[in-house]
């Protein structure tokens, strides 16, 4: 049995960063692999396009003119050797204060490639639970903006007032440690410790001063908030997240999972089934169980934090990196709160990005706050480079995003 956290590193930079910076990578390496048109597939689950009001903490009124979202083909899934597929795209929309909501869920494949394809128990739909990995700190964003909203938490309160990690409590710059260099991945830590010579956690540099994605900043702000509530991290996220959001299926732990029987199995890049250990504790990081619907309800709650406390959506979403040096951000790229940001995309819109990946899983979401429109995409699979390219084009403003990496 495999330890993802431990041995796994063969993404590089897609896994590491785990952002829009890993899709690019992407778009290179397949930029002069075309994709074949691929026969179709018994196997392919659509979830008819449903519009609904949104929930009620995002005020407003259900207006039921909103156009009807198309689902794209995954009919082209099983002849590519992946395991499966389950994309959500959403759409909100308003007129005159009311609000709408949108969306298409299309899945295709099986959840363990050891048991026949052709049984019913073994194809993925919506209610299928997945590993997304990384897709986690977007909900311990939200978490932070939701305790802040509440006057519980303060973005820029040093967070050395309730954790200090033993490996750091001799350097004195664990206290400048907030929740603020961490969401925004200023806190000088190595994504993993283990990747440190000595396998402690350690400061690359001053917090505040660089820039590098870190899980280990996520699960120190992770300490740091079950000491503060004097909750479970898992009790706190259910609380200010999972159930406000309508995430019925969701969860950090996998005992808590409600059915195993539909979980989406890890697969390498082969298709073959791997036997990967699951984390017996929390994660703010890493390791959120959930169901493309719960996920698509997340993005849907994100969306309406847009009316419902515009200030704070505006904070999460604002360019930290703006008036940094540091490498990789530009005018056209950015980073937020917990966010990786594409900038000026088409006729000025804005993209919010995460992406997950871990040992046999992968996964992403893109937000359009401008817009109202956003997609989630996971994968039982190592290999989401077919996937990506073939579904993020028929994405809202994917074929710009696509063209210009």
């Amino acid at each position: 049995m495999t330890n993802h956290r431990l041995n796994w590193s063969g993404k590089g930079l897609f896994l590491q960063r785990g952002f829009a910076v890993g899709l690019i990578s992407i778009v290179v390496i397949l930029a002069s692999t075309p994709v074949k048109a691929i026969g179709p597939s018994s196997k392919v689950q659509v979830s008819e396009t449903t519009s609904t009001p949104i929930p009620p903490s995002s005020q407003g009124e259900p207006n039921a003119s909103a156009a009807t979202l198309k689902c794209p083909s995954l009919e082209w899934v099983e002849k590519a050797k992946l395991p499966s597929v389950a994309l959500a795209k959403i759409s909100i929309e308003e007129k005159d204060g009311k609000y709408s909501k949108q969306r298409c869920v299309v899945t295709s494949g099986v959840l363990d490639s050891r048991v026949d394809s052709n049984s019913a128990e073994n194809k993925v739909s919506s209610k299928s639970i997945y590993n997304v990995a990384s897709l986690a700190k977007p909900t311990m964003t939200l978490l932070v903006m939701a305790l802040v909203e509440k006057n519980l938490l303060d973005l820029h309160e040093p967070l050395h007032h309730y954790w200090v990690d033993p490996d750091i409590a001799q350097d004195e710059r664990h206290q400048k440690l907030t929740p603020f260099l961490v969401l925004t991945h200023q806190t000088g830590f190595h994504n993993w410790r283990y990747q440190a010579e000595d396998k402690a956690l350690s400061f690359q540099f001053s917090p505040g001063s660089g820039f590098n994605y870190s899980g280990e900043g996520f699960e120190y702000l992770q300490k740091a908030l079950v000491a503060k509530m004097g909750q479970s991290y898992e009790d706190l996220v259910q609380q200010y997240v999972f159930k406000p959001a309508g995430m019925n299926s969701s969860t950090l732990i996998w005992k808590n999972v409600r059915d195993k029987s539909q979980y989406a199995y890890p697969h390498d890049s082969k298709g073959e089934w791997l036997d990967v250990e699951h984390l017996p504790q929390a994660s703010a990081a890493d390791n959120l169980y959930t169901t493309i619907d719960d996920y698509a309800s997340f993005v849907e709650y994100v969306l309406t934090w847009k009316t419902r406390q515009p200030a704070l959506f505006e904070l999460m979403i604002s360019n930290y990196m703006a008036d940094s040096n540091y490498e990789g951000f530009s005018e056209k790229r950015g980073f937020g709160l917990g966010w990786e940001l594409l900038l000026n995309v088409e006729n000025k819109e804005r993209v919010l990005i995460h992406t997950g990946g871990d040992k046999g899983v992968s996964a992403i979401t893109m937000v359009y706050p401008d817009s109202n429109n956003a997609f989630v995409m996971f994968l039982n699979s190592d290999a989401p480079g077919l996937a990506y390219q073939t579904l993020i084009p028929q994405m809202h403003l994917g074929q710009a995003i696509w063209n210009s990496q």
